[in-house]
């Protein structure tokens, strides 16, 4: 059967950078090995419209089209209906987290769509694939949800694959010309023994009859490195598994080998991941092991310096200090630090003490800050909806902040993040790890240090001034007016601060491209105005 897949869709007019989804790339290799010929399309290679991404498919020969949905369920709903009018035929199905939870609404609300595939779909997909082409039934499928008749039903999921190393390397179908810039993304392992309430990894696996964590062998994990090596001439990887390092002494064993295995066999490589605070906290020789097999760059899942948030939010954590900070800064690794500044329960002093440590922190880190979001089926939405406290639909959920205060204090830092995008061609997360690993990099180490210290150092003085003025002002405060005020008091410093990020993000820096930065001039930053749209209610 001809299958043609696709990863999660964006918003139109979104310009979020390609990426590859391994996922995707597992079903994908899995099916051709059952004998299908599959495709995978990303549609922002060609910077298709909702329109244009149905027309592309209504051309090609698939016969059943299967959607990976993330969070833009909408983008899947006006893509499948476009298609539908032109190819009745075609099997529309789709999959995911997401998809796995709200299998039944999402075939409620879209009639275009036939099926849903829950759970981990490299059995599901074949077994629908065998059942279309002969025909048959689809009660055979397991894990899908499909229309039957003017109903809907649901067949039950069986256990995925228990050893990961049955499944074949994920095929990677982006141009090559993508590989040559970008590190390849990677999964050694699925799942997660944490219970975090905004994330769904858990429940996701817990629900499943597979194993709620599995590791791919250090040895299938190494190979594929080395052909991808090999083939690309590419030695840049990103770990996207959701918990790699874990915390317990079976998870570091495998950590152990794996470290063993790229020593004994010689690899040179460069690679980032994401882990817990706790866990490199817990072991500090370990950073240690990963630097000296190419570790440059961490996502550390900070989250909040307030034990009461953490406890919140079951982390599974408290603050014991943390030690990995300096230990990154003298082995020269590169730190991401995901923290939530707000959430529906925030207080004016867990904002301050937030602050205090990322002021603490300076150039040491650069910080992802923003909003708790809620994603349905999450134990946080189950929470926040049984008691009433949400706005919005389950696709896009929202709440309101008890602290009024709070509330306008994050109106105005949202503004300001839209507002800085709005001159930058990169996210400034992406200036790091372009500089990694170039033979001849055009900015030292202590440059670009700077400028994350720069940048991270406004955003904090925004938040604060933002602060001051919420808190005299009380309901009064109009983050429309403190926005603006803020704008025009640090004019020069905002000034000078993008003009540094965008003249380390010029082309003929990267690529040889001749390229002048784009050094606004106070005048387009006095155009720019409040915008904080789809936010949730003060």
């Amino acid at each position: 059967m001809n299958i043609l897949l696709l990863p999660p869709i964006d918003s139109e007019g979104s310009e979020s950078p390609v990426t590859e989804s391994p996922g995707l790339g597992y079903l994908a290799a899995y099916a051709r090995h059952q004998g299908h010929t599959v495709e995978c399309f990303e549609p922002r290679l060609a910077k298709l419209d909702y329109k244009g991404i149905a027309e592309y498919i209504g051309r090609s020969d698939a016969e059943l089209v299967g959607f990976s949905i993330l969070d833009n369920v909408e983008g899947v709903y006006q893509v499948s209906s476009i298609l539908r009018r032109k190819r009745s035929s075609v099997h529309i199905t789709t999959g995911g987290h997401l998809a796995t939870f709200a299998h039944r609404l999402i075939l409620k609300e879209c009639s275009a769509i036939d099926s849903v595939v829950r759970f981990e779909g490299e059995k599901p997909l074949v077994q629908l694939a065998r059942s279309l082409t002969s025909d048959q039934d689809l009660s055979s499928v397991s894990g899908l949800t499909y229309r039957l008749g003017a109903g809907i039903t649901e067949t039950a999921p069986t256990a995925s694959f228990e050893n990961l190393d049955d499944l074949p390397f994920p095929i990677r179908y982006l141009p090559n010309s993508h590989y040559q810039r970008q590190p390849f993304n990677l999964i050694a392992s699925k799942g997660c023994y944490f219970r975090c309430t905004f994330c769904g990894v858990h429940r996701f696996y817990r629900a499943s009859p597979s194993l709620v964590k599995r590791y791919h062998s250090p040895g299938y994990v190494v190979d594929q490195i080395e052909k991808l090596i090999d083939c690309y001439g590419n030695n840049r990887f990103w770990f996207m598994d959701d918990d790699l390092l874990g915390t317990s002494k079976r998870e570091r064993l495998w950590i152990d080998q794996l470290i063993g295995l790229l020593e004994d066999r010689d690899i040179e490589m460069i690679f980032s991941l994401m882990c817990r605070s706790d866990t490199i906290n817990r072991y500090p020789d370990l950073l240690q092991r990963l630097h000296s097999v190419g570790l440059k760059r961490l996502f550390v899942g900070i989250e909040n310096i307030n034990d009461d948030v953490l406890l919140r939010i079951n982390k599974g954590v408290r603050i014991k200090g943390h030690k990995y900070i300096s230990s990154s800064r003298n082995l020269g690794i590169e730190l991401v630090g995901g923290m939530i500044l707000f959430d529906r329960t925030t207080t004016v002093t867990e904002l301050r003490n937030n602050l205090a440590f990322i002021s603490q922190c300076k150039s040491d880190i650069q910080f992802n800050f923003d909003l708790l979001k809620v994603f349905f089926a999450t134990p946080l939405y189950e929470d926040l909806n049984s008691k009433g406290q949400l706005l919005g639909t389950w696709r896009a959920p929202i709440y309101k902040f008890e602290n009024q205060t709070i509330a306008t204090v994050f109106h105005v830092y949202k503004g300001f993040k839209n507002y800085f995008w709005k001159f930058l061609d990169l996210p400034l997360r992406n200036i790091i790890w372009r500089h990694i690993g170039l033979p001849n990099p055009p900015f030292p180490e202590s440059c670009i240090r700077e400028a994350l210290g720069m940048y991270n150092t406004l955003v904090v003085e925004i938040i604060r001034l933002a602060l001051e003025s919420s808190e005299a002002l009380g309901n009064k405060g109009n983050p429309h007016v403190i926005f603006d005020n803020i704008r025009k008091a640090e004019q020069n410093r905002i000034e000078e601060t993008l003009f540094v990020i965008q003249l380390m993000q010029m082309p003929s820096l990267w690529s040889g491209i001749e390229s002048t930065p784009k050094r606004y001039p106070p005048a387009a930053f006095a155009g720019i105005t409040y915008d904080c749209s789809g936010q949730p209610a003060c």
